[in-house]
C-alpha cells in the first residue's frame, strides 16, 4: 500500500485543534479551517454569554472539553465525509446525465484521513489505509474520465442540435404563415388586375368611337355656325324670301344655342383617356405587386425546403451522436464495474450526514 503525499499551499500546515480570532458577524464557512463536512456548534449563549471573538477548529476525532467551548463562541468539528453512492450517484454520472466530478469527493475523503493522521487522535495505520482506499477510488474513477468527457461533450452537441432544430421548426412555421399570406395576396391581386383590365375595355371603346365620330360632330357645329352667320347677313341685305329665314335660323339655333351643355366627342375622349391611363398605371402597379409576391413565394418555398433539409441532416447528426454516447456507455460498463467491485471488496458503506 502506497500513499501519495497531499500537496498544500501552506509551508507548515496546522493539523491540531486551534483557536482563530474572528470579527463580529464573520461567515465562519469562509474561513480556511472549514471543510465540506464540517459541523458548527454555537457555544455563545449556552456555555458562556460574553463574546470571545474566537472560533475553535477541532481536529478529526478530537474530544472537545467544556473548557474549549467556554473559551470560544463556536466550535467547528471536522467530520468524516461520506463516500458517494456508487449505485445511485456515481452510476448516474457514468450512464445518466448527471454532471459531477466525484473525484473531488474521493479527494475530500483522502484529505480528511490525512488530517486525521496528522491530528494524532486516531490510528495512524487506519488513517493511512483509508487514504489509500480513497486514492484508489479516485484512480479507478479517473479511468473512465475520458469516456465520460466524450459522452458529456456529445450530450452537449445533441442539446445544441436540438436547439437549432427547434429554431428551424420555428422558422418553418413563420415561413409557412407568411407563404399563406403571400399566396392570398397574389390571388387577390391577380383578380384585381383582371377587373382593372375589364374596366379598360369600355373606356377604350369610348376613345375609339370618339376618335371615329369627332369629325362628324365638328362638321355639324361648323355647318350650324356658318349657316346662322349667312342668314344674318342675308336678312340685312335682302328682303326676298324673308319668310324662310326664321325657319332656317331656328334649325341652326337649336344646334348652337346650348352647345356648352352638349355631350362632345372630344371631351368624352379626353375624359375616357384620362381614366384609361389611370387604369393602365394602376394595372401596371398591381402587376408589379404580383411579381413581387411571386418572387417572395418562391423565396419562402425555397426557405422551407432548405430548413426541412437541415432538420433531416440534424436528425442524422443526432442519431450519429447518440450512437457515440451508447458506445461510451458500453465501454464504461467494465470500468464502472471495477469501481463498484472495489466498493464491495472494501466494504465501503455510504453514510450520509444529516
Amino acid at each position: 500500500m502506497k500513499i501519495s503525499p497531499i500537496n498544500s499551499n501552506l509551508s507548515k500546515p496546522s493539523f491540531n485543534g486551534r483557536y482563530v480570532d474572528i470579527k463580529y458577524n464573520v461567515d465562519i464557512k469562509n474561513l480556511s479551517g472549514w471543510h465540506k463536512n464540517s459541523y458548527l456548534e454555537n457555544t455563545l449563549g449556552s456555555y458562556h454569554f460574553d463574546r470571545k471573538n474566537k472560533v475553535y477548529f477541532a481536529s478529526p476525532m478530537e474530544p472537545i472539553s467544556d473548557n474549549i467551548k467556554e473559551a470560544a463562541d463556536a466550535v467547528v468539528y471536522d467530520n468524516e465525509p461520506s463516500y458517494p453512492d456508487v449505485n445511485k450517484e456515481v452510476s448516474r454520472n457514468y450512464f445518466g446525465t448527471e454532471r459531477k466530478n466525484y473525484k473531488d469527493d474521493f479527494e475530500e475523503i483522502r484529505q480528511y484521513y490525512y488530517r486525521r493522521e496528522m491530528g494524532g487522535f486516531a490510528s495512524v495505520a487506519e488513517a493511512k489505509y483509508q487514504q489509500w482506499q480513497a486514492a484508489e477510488c479516485a484512480r479507478l474513477y479517473d479511468k473512465g474520465g475520458h469516456l465520460r468527457y466524450v459522452k458529456e461533450q456529445t450530450e452537449d452537441k445533441i442539446k445544441a442540435i436540438e436547439k437549432d432544430k427547434s429554431e428551424m421548426f420555428d422558422g418553418i412555421r413563420t415561413a409557412e404563415g407568411e407563404l399563406k399570406k403571400q399566396q392570398e395576396i397574389k390571388a387577390n391581386v391577380e383578380q384585381h388586375v383582371e377587373n382593372l383590365q375589364d374596366l379598360q375595355k369600355p373606356y377604350k371603346e369610348i376613345i375609339d368611337a370618339s376618335e371615329k365620330n369627332t369629325a362628324n360632330e365638328g362638321a355639324i357645329y361648323t355647318a350650324a355656325a356658318t349657316g346662322l352667320a349667312g342668314i344674318v347677313y342675308k336678312q340685312t341685305t335682302q328682303n326676298k324670301y324673308e319668310d324662310f329665314w326664321p325657319k332656317a335660323s331656328a334649325a341652326y339655333n337649336s344646334i348652337t344655342s346650348e352647345r356648352d351643355k352638349d355631350f362632345h366627342m372630344t371631351e368624352a375622349k379626353e375624359s375616357a383617356k384620362k381614366e384609361y391611363d389611370k387604369l393602365e398605371k394602376t394595372t401596371a402597379k398591381f402587376n408589379t405587386v404580383k411579381e413581387n409576391c411571386i418572387k417572395t413565394i418562391n423565396e419562402l418555398q425555397n426557405r422551407i425546403k432548405t430548413l426541412k433539409e437541415k432538420i433531416n441532416t440534424a436528425d442524422k447528426d443526432i442519431t450519429k451522436n447518440k450512437a457515440i454516447i451508447e458506445d461510451c456507455k458500453a465501454k464504461l460498463i467494465p470500468i464502472f464495474d471495477e469501481l463498484k467491485n472495489f466498493y464491495a471488496k472494501q466494504g465501503i458503506k455510504v453514510i450520509k450526514n444529516v
